[in-house]
């Protein structure tokens, strides 16, 4: 799993849903369908929007991103737990 940082001046959630659309189109046009986008969070205050995807290796994710005309800053490997037990919050 993968994160993408990219730096978005002016993100509302107008530019959110179309970013998200382009990454997503993007995704699923991979020839091997080995990248899928899993989710994108745009934070307005830092100008900034954090894409999530599932892929082999960070040069797929930097290939779909310039499929996509999305330019990220920089792709990171993640730990990603989604859902907690009501015990551990």
């Amino acid at each position: 799993m993968f994160l993408a940082e990219h730096y978005v001046p002016a993100v509302d959630s107008t530019r959110l849903e179309g970013l998200a659309r382009h990454l997503a189109a993007a995704a699923d046009g991979d020839q091997g369908g080995e990248v899928s986008l899993l989710g994108i969070l745009g934070l307005p205050s830092d100008e900034s929007l954090m894409s999530l995807f599932a892929a082999p290796g960070p040069e797929a994710v930097a290939g779909t991103l310039d499929r996509a005309g999305v330019p990220a800053d920089r792709i990171v490997p993640v730990l990603w737990r989604a859902g907690f037990p009501s015990t551990i919050r």
